[in-house]
């Protein structure tokens, strides 16, 4: 029974180091997707792709590089390579493409206009609630221009797990 219990220990360990995490969102800037408060699940393996919401470590994006390590979330609109502009009629456009996002609420888009080329190896994030959101936007002018470096995704959002009366698997929408 005991060598049971410390492989159990060991597997659990390993799991939590390896394949998943989990982070507390702090803001609104994700809801209606996520609320503040609640404790989300993250997968740590593999890419990352439009569309997804990730947990990342802000620093040289987010916040300096010498600030310590801070966990965001926020959902990816552009991977290396694409184009990302607002605003038509309230629209994000990538690579000249409206982009359906059913999971923004109409009293919180944003129409700030702006226009990247996401640099490869980076990504272009903003929070489900644009007009409430410091997210890519707002970091433009900063030394990384509001872009993520992948090296810097931490995970990819899988579920809501606390509290309980909240849990739930992330829409993939």
């Amino acid at each position: 029974m005991g060598l049971a219990a410390v492989a159990g220990v060991a597997i659990a360990v390993a799991v939590n180091a390896w394949l998943l995490g989990v982070t507390q969102l702090t803001s609104a800037s994700m809801s209606p997707t996520l609320d503040p408060g609640e404790r989300v699940l993250f997968w740590k393996v593999g890419g990352v792709d439009r569309g997804d919401v990730i947990v990342f470590d802000g620093r040289d994006s987010m916040v300096p590089a010498e600030h310590p390590p801070a966990e965001f979330v926020k959902r990816v609109i552009g991977i290396g390579g694409d184009r990302v502009s607002c605003c038509t009629a309230g629209r994000i456009l990538v690579n000249g493409v409206p982009v359906a996002e059913p999971y923004v609420s109409p009293s919180a888009v944003d129409h700030t206009a702006f226009e990247v080329q996401v640099p490869p190896g980076k990504l272009w994030v903003m929070g489900d609630q644009r007009n409430r959101s410091a997210d890519s936007r707002a970091h433009l002018g900063d030394p990384g221009g509001g872009f993520v470096s992948v090296d810097r995704v931490s995970g990819r959002v899988l579920a809501v797990v606390w509290p309980a009366r909240a849990a739930r698997w992330l829409d993939e929408s």
